[in-house]
Formats: structure tokens, C-alpha cells, sequence
């Protein structure tokens, strides 16, 4: 047997009881979602999409945080101050499966990182491994990710990121 599920971000206020959610709108297949760093805020990608969104969840105003577009879909947005990483392009694919509807795969791709002060994009991991789901240090110039390697055997290891 097999159990379909949609997947949006949800908010779990767990000051009132019981515990109360609410879905974010917009957000129905968000392939990941992080905070923003302001206070009620957060940043999350769209399946098959190259575009980091941001969202006061407050007001609902959404806006494109970085488009990476050119560069392949983005997914694993972490933002700290003025820099923004994500895992962009590489083992990534995006389709619509029959059964389950829209479908992303993804074993991992390069990381970048934004100074969006300057719109500087950096590419940070080398080529001979995909990066997910980066974590920037607290106060520190530096991501954690897995890492996973491009050729066999496909071994995932942690990785210190320094970043600019």
C-alpha cells in the first residue's frame, strides 16, 4: 500500500492549546523552506523552480530573494545576514509522475552563495561532490552540508564549507 501526500509549509503555533496550524499559502510543494533571518520570515524553493522566495508571514508579501534560473533548480536555501547559500542544479530532475502529480528528485548539486549586498554569487563546492542541505555556523563564514560524491561509491560525508 501507498499513501500520497501533499507537501506545503505549515506553521505549527504551539503557544496556544492545543497547538494550532495553518498552511502558508503559495507554498504547496515547497521542496524546502528555512528561516529568514528577521523574525517571522522565511525563505523556500518551488519544484522545478530556480527562484529562492521570501515570505514575511506576517503581511503574506512574498518576494524573489535570487533568481537562479539560468543556473538549474534551486532547492536547501539557507540565509544568514546579507548571504544566501542554496544547492543549485546538478543531480536534480522534475517531472509529473502519473500517480503522485509533480515529482523532484534530487541527489544533491553545487553550493552558491549569495552576497546580496553586491550580488556576488560564488560558487563554493568543487566538482567532485553535490552538496544538501547547507547550514550556515553562527557567526562564522562558514556552511556544514552534506556531501556526496559525483563517481562511485556515492559516499556522503559532512563538509566545512569557508565561505566569502
Amino acid at each position: 500500500d501507498s499513501l500520497i501526500v501533499g507537501r506545503e509549509v505549515i506553521i505549527l503555533d504551539a503557544t496556544t492549546s492545543p497547538a494550532t496550524t495553518a498552511v502558508v499559502p503559495g507554498t504547496s510543494g515547497a521542496t524546502a523552506v528555512a528561516p529568514a533571518g528577521a523574525p517571522g520570515s522565511i525563505v523556500y524553493t518551488l519544484p522545478g523552480d530556480g527562484i529562492v522566495y521570501r515570505r514575511q508571514l506576517a503581511t503574506g508579501v512574498v518576494d524573489s530573494l535570487w533568481d537562479f534560473s539560468t543556473t538549474g533548480i534551486a532547492r536547501d536555501p539557507a540565509l544568514q545576514g546579507n548571504r544566501l547559500a542554496a544547492v543549485v542544479g546538478g543531480s536534480v530532475t522534475f517531472g509529473v509522475d502519473p500517480l503522485l502529480g509533480p515529482v523532484q528528485q534530487d541527489a544533491g548539486g553545487p553550493l552558491y552563495v549569495v552576497n546580496l549586498d553586491d550580488s556576488t554569487v560564488t560558487a563554493v563546492s568543487p566538482g567532485d561532490h553535490f552538496a544538501r542541505h547547507p547550514v550556515f555556523r553562527p557567526q562564522q563564514q562558514a556552511i556544514v552540508a552534506e556531501a556526496v560524491d559525483t563517481i562511485p561509491p556515492f559516499d556522503p560525508n559532512l563538509y566545512l564549507y569557508l565561505v566569502p
